[in-house]
């Protein structure tokens, strides 16, 4: 079974989450600006409970959108070193000669001419 990552979409994917958070929290300082008293005793109840309905949704919201980036990035670094453990432990298997990153040529051990024996089947 293969499973490919591109690590690459991860980081654009967080990037956008950012993005999200900071457009949001720029409409959380706009409403922030807005004074619910100036309209007036008949209305500024009902704005006020309006504005601060909007400010904890927005507060909300702006935590998500980065901890929805912080979980992406956090999952690319985890593929990276799982990724980077995975090539150290295959080298470590690998006869010394076949432990490069490019593929060489095939081990004179492997597969049948192996001094421990016949490669299982």
């Amino acid at each position: 079974m293969n499973f490919l990552v591109w690590t690459a979409a991860l980081s654009g994917a967080a990037d956008g989450w950012d993005a999200q958070a900071e457009a949001l929290t720029q409409a959380q300082s706009s409403l922030n600006k807005v004074d619910a008293a100036v309209l007036g005793g008949r209305v500024s109840g009902a704005a006020t409970a309006f504005l601060e309905t909007w400010r904890t949704e927005l507060k909300d919201r702006i935590a998500e959108a980065q901890a929805h980036a912080d979980a992406l990035r956090s999952s690319a670094s985890s593929y990276q070193r799982a990724d980077d453990s995975a090539v150290q432990k295959l080298q470590q298997l690998l006869p010394w000669d076949d432990r490069g990153l490019e593929p060489g040529p095939p081990s004179p051990y492997f597969p049948g001419n192996s001094p421990f024996g016949a490669a299982p089947r």
